[in-house]
């Protein structure tokens, strides 16, 4: 019998789904979005924010109204919109300080059974992420296989102190990989 898991990858290929473009007129306006987010009117803070980031790209702002953006679709329950928004976040404003907010994010609604991790993500190593996964209540608990290309022991000690609960080096081998991932799943389920 077959079971179906969930599963959240990081990986150097970037991270999170698509975003599908829809056209906004007028002018655009970040603390509208904002205003419309506060008080939960997530459609008219979608229609806002995208509107910005199409037209104020790459100005002050722009990191908080993708975040923002990515809120609002997650609150009408639009994941993959949602996604669309935070991957753009994370690859776009390496330094924002929303950057690891916005993955945890990515990983944490719905919640997959389980998430693999890459130490090289583009922008944030791995360990920031999982040491983010780990100070938030609601995945704290959440399986999570570390994979990288490096064989270095400390990398590997480094991933299990911040609580991995395992650690792949690639090439991954597909019976190793698909016990360890098992491995990981039992353990959260037994735990």
């Amino acid at each position: 019998m077959t079971k179906t898991i969930d599963v959240a990858i990081f990986g150097a290929a970037g991270c999170g789904g698509s975003i599908h473009e829809a056209g906004v007129g007028g002018v655009a306006s970040y603390e509208r979005g904002r205003e419309a987010f506060d008080r939960k009117d997530y459609m008219d803070a979608i229609a806002d924010l995208k509107a910005y980031v199409e037209q104020f790209p790459g100005t002050e702002n722009t990191d908080d109204a993708l975040y923002y953006l990515g809120e609002s679709y997650f609150g009408i329950k639009d994941y993959a919109l949602a996604a669309g928004q935070y991957d753009r976040l994370t690859r776009d404003f390496p330094a924002s300080p929303f950057q690891p907010d916005a993955l945890v994010q990515l990983a944490a609604d719905p919640l997959p059974d389980l998430v693999l991790l890459d130490v090289m993500i583009p922008h944030v190593t791995g360990f920031a992420v999982l040491e983010k996964l780990r100070s938030e209540p609601r995945t704290r608990a959440l399986p999570v296989v570390m994979m990288t290309s490096f064989s270095r022991e400390r990398d590997v000690a480094h991933g299990r102190e911040l609580g991995a609960n395992d650690y792949i080096v690639k090439p991954l081998m597909e019976l190793d990989f698909l016990d360890r991932v098992a491995r990981a799943l039992g353990e959260h389920r037994a735990g």
